[in-house]
């Protein structure tokens, strides 16, 4: 299957799918400093720049060649709070730069979501960004939590619908002028030894949740995954020639995104559960390590997919793992 588009001289361009972007190069150079100073009390600084340039060039049409040069300066700002030993707390504040890579410039090629194009025309991205995190290891607890936000000018997303480099692009790579994305994630984790160290019992949460808008116009951006949250109890030890064994029964949570972006799809909730186990070894015969792992994965065999995935998720599966280290 071959793919066309519209020169600007009118003339029709053909490329083969597999293709994509062939003869298409990118060549990029940057160079940083960063340093960290103790301040009196519990506080540290650390401050970073940075220096980009970045050249893209499309390479396959020498009578009309079609390039590209973004440069930028960026840097960061950190504070920490050591509240105790192993307690902290991070304050931080940056500029951030993206430049466009060559599938969003230059694509052109035939998927699931229709005949896709890049544009030769994406500008940059460019970020102002906040983020504050506490992380700690009270007693046996292991604890993370972060809140990020970032104000972002010409974020770069893919979209479905109306093209601007092309009628008939059913998918295209384009900019949002300015969006703002924040976002959160946790982790907490518990320790309890058994029969002297030798059994170790750890349930373990992780969750995370994002949201973005587009500014201008007032509407949720694209490609936005619902609140996710993983659960595990995991037993693991050691003892003889076993350097590690373990068995953990895990569970993969996600909520509804009933909210999507204009030209996406809402998804529905699922809950995943899956148990697992394996073991490491102490090698033989020239063999310094063996990894071997069984994981059941989706055990009730339940039906779900992930938010924008044109095809459901597998269903009950088993995976066996061998790895062997000499």
């Amino acid at each position: 299957m071959r793919s066309s588009l519209a020169q600007p001289s009118g003339e029709l361009r053909a490329l083969e799918p597999v293709q994509q972007f062939l003869g298409a190069s990118r060549t990029a150079a940057g160079i940083f400093a960063q340093d960290r100073w103790a301040l009196p009390g519990l506080l540290s600084l650390t401050a970073g720049v940075r220096g980009d340039q970045v050249h893209s060039d499309e390479g396959r049409l020498p009578e009309a060649p079609r390039e590209g040069d973004s440069r930028a300066l960026s840097g960061n700002l950190g504070l920490a709070v050591h509240l105790g030993p192993d307690t902290r707390l991070v304050l931080n504040g940056g500029r951030a730069f993206r430049a466009p890579d060559l599938e969003e410039q230059y694509l052109i090629t035939t998927t699931c979501k229709g005949l896709t194009c890049g544009d030769p025309e994406l500008s940059p991205e460019r970020a102002w960004s906040v983020d504050a995190g506490l992380k700690g290891r009270p007693g046996r607890w292991e604890l993370e939590a972060y809140a990020h936000s970032a104000w972002v000018e010409d974020l770069i997303t893919g979209r479905t619908g109306q093209s601007t480099v092309d009628e008939r692009c059913e998918y295209t790579y384009t900019n949002t002028a300015s969006a703002r994305i924040v976002g959160a994630e946790g982790r907490a984790a518990w320790r309890l030894p058994l029969r002297g160290e030798r059994l170790v019992l750890s349930p373990r949460v992780t969750a995370s949740w994002v949201r973005g808008e587009d500014l201008i116009h007032r509407e949720r951006l694209p490609q936005i995954p619902p609140l996710t949250s993983r659960a595990a109890l995991r037993l693991s030890g050691r003892g003889g020639g076993v350097l590690d064994s373990f068995v953990q029964l895990d569970t993969t949570l996600a909520a509804a995104q009933s909210r999507p972006a204009l030209e996406e799809v809402a998804s529905e909730a699922y809950a995943l559960l899956n148990l697992g186990g394996g073991l490491t070894l102490d090698g033989e015969g020239g063999l310094r390590v063996l990894h071997l792992s069984l994981r059941a994965e989706n055990l009730l065999d339940q039906g779900w997919k992930s938010h924008l995935s044109g095809t459901p998720g597998m269903g009950r599966a088993l995976r066996l793992g061998l790895t062997l280290e000499s």
